[in-house]
């Protein structure tokens, strides 16, 4: 038993490593996703297809959760790794305390506070809040791998937060965790009807009380006969630690449930990819390379998942909005509302004066100058609106560049007629899920109003900041990115 602890112990550790360096945003995905969900259920805009692709995610993550326990946590989660990371440091360093059991009992009811505030406070009633106040957020930030996002991290309050919640780690194992995280309050109660779970043998305990000091999550381990708390992360440092091997687990039954939970979202996700490209492609040109706006749909991402088809094959995402098109619209609606009566004359127009109309003319094909008090005073001339509105911008195709949440974001701007026309997004770097919810809001906001006057998508701030700089840069206009640097001057051909 001890050897197969420690293998699992090892695979947990790689396991951690690979998330750590492949999907360190794991978590703010999965966090954005449940947000994006309640937000459409509070506004009234929720529909299964807008929403597919998250609740593909969350439904993956809580059925596990429900079988296996808060495994997300132990896992697969940069944050806590980098949490754990810095107990076994002050652990070397004789630093790291336990937490006295009454204070840690009432200070894990924190999270779930947390939690509730955001959800009523930020999602639900939509108060604003800058992501500069999130550890979580500026934790993602400094893994961007971005310099200028690195460096526009620093001075916020997120920043100083995070550093606390580190040092506070220094000496309460996994402070964050236990005390703070919302993430980890759902899943600590999607986990508590786990069927994968510890058993201690108390013939075999020696009560020392070693495997409660080892957990990393404060759990009174040797006085339970079993561990089904909504707080075990899975770690499994208990029943390594303890001298006599009265802890033990049967994993069968969570691998298959685990198992069974796997392939039946595999093929869901497969299928909503297939149809998601299908989509694109029937929207898009022969090749696939421009996509609509319209029906661009999100996937899962789970960090640094940015489309690697950018650039080189012109993969190219436009929102085809323009204000022109707008403008046909709402003219072919007014032409609808011209109708006839039964007469057939223009509907809304007295008969008599038709007649006298018709009449009018008449007198004036066959030469008569006879004035009549209606015919006396000259008709005002109809104004006539212009066909194409001017514009303040100058006409052609412009090409600028701006600062988005990992890298550059490329775009071209058509100008017609003094009016932004058309804005074409050339390349970006950003991770997908996040930049097409951005390009879609951002550059539909741009063509209706046109102007950069207009606010950020919710969830992909970086990314809305990357494309409005580069519209700005197209256009020789001034704009101040908070990412990181500041707008520059267009490139017109």
């Amino acid at each position: 038993m001890k050897n197969k602890i420690k293998i699992s112990r090892l695979a947990r550790h790689l396991i951690q490593a690979a998330a750590f360096l492949f999907f360190p945003g794991l978590f703010l995905s999965i966090f954005t996703a449940l947000r994006d969900v309640v937000v459409s259920l509070a506004s009234g805009t929720f529909s299964f297809s807008g929403m597919a692709d998250r609740l593909v995610l969350l439904a993956a993550v809580f059925l596990l959760t429900a079988l296996w326990g808060r495994f997300f946590c132990g896992y697969l989660c940069a944050f806590g790794s980098v949490q754990e990371l810095a107990a076994r440091i002050s652990e070397r360093l004789h630093v790291l305390k336990t937490v006295p059991e009454k204070a840690d009992r009432i200070l894990k009811y924190v999270k779930y506070a947390v939690l509730a505030l955001i959800v009523v406070l930020l999602w639900i009633l939509q108060l604003p809040a800058d992501s500069g106040l999130s550890p979580w957020g500026v934790f993602g930030m400094l893994l961007s791998g971005n310099l200028s996002v690195m460096r526009a991290a620093v001075p916020t309050l997120g920043f100083i937060a995070l550093i606390a919640i580190l040092i506070a780690g220094f000496f309460a194992e996994r402070f964050f965790c236990r005390y703070l995280c919302p993430l980890g309050a759902l899943l600590s109660l999607a986990s508590g009807r786990r069927i994968f779970f510890i058993r201690r043998k108390k013939t075999a305990c020696g009560d020392c009380g070693l495997c409660t000091r080892k957990c990393a999550m404060g759990i009174s381990v040797h006085d339970r006969r079993t561990v089904r708390s909504g707080e075990c992360i899975d770690c499994m440092r208990c029943a390594g630690a303890c001298r006599t091997g009265a802890l033990s687990c049967d994993p069968l039954p969570a691998a298959g449930g685990t198992a069974a939970a796997l392939m039946l979202c595999g093929l869901v996700y497969a299928g909503g990819v297939a149809v998601n490209r299908l989509t694109d492609t029937t929207a898009g040109s022969a090749d696939g390379g421009t996509y609509d706006g319209a029906v661009f749909e999100t996937y899962a991402a789970s960090g640094n998942d940015a489309v690697a088809e950018d650039g080189a094959d012109g993969g190219e995402y436009s929102v085809p909005l323009s204000v022109n098109a707008r403008q046909d619209q709402d003219d072919a609606a007014s032409a609808e509302t011209v109708t006839e009566d039964d007469s057939g004359d223009a509907a809304g127009i007295p008969a008599g004066e038709t007649a006298e109309t018709e009449e009018a003319g008449e007198t004036a094909e066959s030469g008569e100058t006879e004035e009549t008090d209606e015919t006396a005073e000259d008709p005002e001339p109809e104004e006539e609106l212009p066909s194409e509105p001017e514009g303040p911008y100058a006409d052609g195709v412009y090409t600028g560049a701006g600062t988005g949440f990992r890298g550059t974001t490329q775009v071209e701007v058509t100008v017609e007629n003094g009016m932004i026309a058309d804005i074409t997004v050339l390349s970006y770097e950003d991770d997908r899920q996040y930049f097409s919810r951005a390009q879609e809001g951002v550059i539909a906001g741009i063509l209706y109003y046109q102007s950069l006057d207009v606010g950020t998508v919710s969830g992909a701030t970086f990314s809305s900041n990357g494309i409005l700089e580069a519209v700005a840069d197209a256009l020789g206009m001034d704009f101040m990115n908070p990412n990181g640097s500041g707008g520059g001057h267009g490139r017109g051909r």
